[in-house]
């Protein structure tokens, strides 16, 4: 559903904000929390979401476990760290090695601002959880295919690839296709002798390979695989234009006197036809309606091999040939490009969800016994609960604002939606919650 939860729910988190207190006597709300991009603050929601009111009921709060500040990083405005058990915000892009003590950069959070990110990460997960229950799609939403190759069998041992000093390999173009992912699982690789190189991952839109990724093959004569992580490829990204080609390659000059080898009845455009290869067409099958893969080749000469990218006009494309490698991938729904892009869609459903968690938390709030204390509880609980009788409140309003939100769903692939039901209205691809 979501492959990149972490960025989505700290992108969301900038759409909503709180309001910093005149009050000297209160808690100073940390720049990344007292701002919003949509100018929707939390405290707008009810009369008793005031800084007063909101410190009073975080007693007791158990601090988010945030990751390790490590000196040899650089860190991005926004990013939360902790380190002895202070926990800091960067308040501007923080260059490697720059202290903690350095208030330019960072900002100590206290409990308080501790408490209203967490509770801004609740009204996130708040909302979002409403969106798939609705929708029913928080089961629909799957893998395309699973850990499949690109094709099984046996490789021909008397057809090796000769060293030519080209750079080879593979042409990957993913389909239109914004809410898919792939993900290269593995990598293997079948050469004549044991060998050391790098592949290398360019896009067609930029000029430096996007990765690096050493090849230690020790089996001389035999298949082998490297694990990956982090490998994917995208049809949108925020990292290289729309749509264009993806090349996984090598350069043969750094094989010595390895050669690959070459897989038996490859067609990478039609499948493969062979009756003892039946599994590779099934797997064909299966990928071939969202990815084409075809192999490429260029001499070394026409460009700085893992420094630059080669024109992609002057590749010689062919349908035949393996180069040695094979790839395990998977295709799934990623519906996080989706709802980032609908991120101010989405800001006044987050402002009230947030607003909710946190008046939840005053109805039961043990904290204080005099009168004031008590009114505010009472109220509270009146507010997030539904009361026959009783209209207006920020429960009603929470649930109004979330089925009155409207998204326009044409784009995205029919694999990754659910069926429609009785609780949504689907016109020309946009769907709005009753």
């Amino acid at each position: 559903m979501f492959v990149n939860k972490k960025l989505l729910r700290e992108e969301l988190a900038k759409t909503v904000g709180f309001y910093q207190s005149n009050d000297i006597n209160l808690p100073v709300i940390s720049p990344s929390l007292s701002s919003s991009e949509f100018d929707r603050y939390v405290n707008e929601v009810h009369g008793l979401l005031t800084t007063e009111n909101i410190q009073e009921c975080q007693a007791n709060f158990s601090r988010y476990n945030y990751p390790k500040y490590d000196s040899s990083l650089g860190y991005t405005e926004g990013d939360i760290v902790q380190d002895n058990g202070i926990v800091l915000e960067a308040i501007q892009n923080v260059p490697v090695g720059t202290a903690l003590t350095d208030n330019s950069y960072w900002f100590e959070l206290d409990n308080f601002n501790q408490y209203l990110y967490q509770k801004k990460l609740q009204g996130i997960d708040y909302t979002l959880n409403f969106i798939f229950d609705q929708k029913k799609i928080r089961n629909k939403v799957k893998s395309i295919y699973e850990n499949i190759r690109l094709y099984d069998g046996t490789a021909n041992y008397r057809d090796v690839v000769s060293n030519q000093n080209n750079f080879v390999g593979l042409r990957f173009r993913l389909k239109d296709d914004r809410d898919l992912l792939t993900i290269i699982n593995q990598i293997g690789t079948h050469f004549s002798e044991a060998v050391s190189f790098n592949l290398y991952l360019y896009h067609s839109s930029q000029q430096a390979p996007i990765a690096t990724i050493p090849i230690n093959h020790t089996k001389a004569k035999s298949s082998q695989w490297t694990n990956q992580s982090d490998l994917n490829l995208r049809y949108v990204s925020d990292y290289h234009d729309a749509g264009g080609e993806y090349f996984l390659g090598y350069a043969q000059s750094e094989l010595g006197t390895a050669q690959a080898y070459k897989m038996y009845s490859l067609d990478w455009y039609r499948g493969f036809e062979c009756g003892s290869c039946s599994r590779s067409k099934e797997y064909w099958r299966n990928y071939s309606p969202w990815l084409d893969v075809s192999s490429f080749s260029i001499a070394e000469s026409k460009f700085n091999v893992g420094v630059d990218l080669f024109d992609p006009q002057d590749v010689g494309i062919t349908n035949d040939n393996n180069y040695g490698i094979n790839v395990n991938i998977t295709s799934k729904c990623d519906l996080t490009p989706f709802f980032l892009q609908e991120k101010q869609n989405m800001a006044e459903s987050i402002k009230y969800a947030t607003g909710l968690v946190i008046m939840q938390d005053m109805a039961s709030n043990v904290r204080g016994s005099n009168g004031a204390a008590n009114q505010v509880k009472q109220e509270a609980n009146t507010q997030t609960v539904s009361v026959d009788g009783v209209n207006g409140t920020v429960f009603d309003m929470v649930k109004s604002n979330l089925r009155g939100l409207s998204f326009d769903l044409s784009g995205l692939q029919s694999e990754c939606l659910a069926c429609d039901d009785a609780k949504a209205d689907i016109i020309q691809g946009t769907v709005t919650f009753r």
